[in-house]
């Protein structure tokens, strides 16, 4: 407590409260090493080559192709839960926020492998 000079009565001047490990001065977290960080959960993006298969790959999945943002991987997971499995990459088309140049991106990055839960296989010899 301290003595104001012009109201001439006793106030608290300062307040500290401690919770937990004391705060990192900012020198000191710049100088940790990366290493010292925790990890992010944030996945990489795929790089040129890698692929997802479309009809089986979750949202976190998704979310690792070039132009597919977190949001956009959500509708696309939920287009697929609501309508069924994609019979080809151009139907994501109907996703809301797939115009062309997007699908153009994300192409290389998605396949669609011949069998999906959606779609048993068939074992070789059976007649339909």
């Amino acid at each position: 407590f301290q003595s104001h000079p012009v109201l001439g009565s006793t106030h608290a001047v300062g307040l500290s409260l401690a919770f937990g490990s004391p705060p990192i001065p900012p020198a000191a977290a710049e100088a940790s090493p990366a290493s010292a960080r925790p990890a992010t959960r944030r996945s990489t993006k795929l790089v040129s080559g890698e692929t997802v298969e479309l009809n089986t790959a979750d949202s976190t999945a998704l979310a690792r192709v070039p132009g597919i943002s977190p949001a956009l991987a959500g509708r696309i997971v939920a287009y697929r839960e609501a309508k069924g499995p994609f019979g080809r990459v151009d139907e994501l088309l109907y996703v809301r926020g797939v115009g062309n140049s997007t699908l153009a991106r994300i192409r290389p990055y998605l396949r669609l492998d011949q069998t999906t839960p959606s779609q048993p296989a068939v074992p070789p010899g059976t007649v339909h």
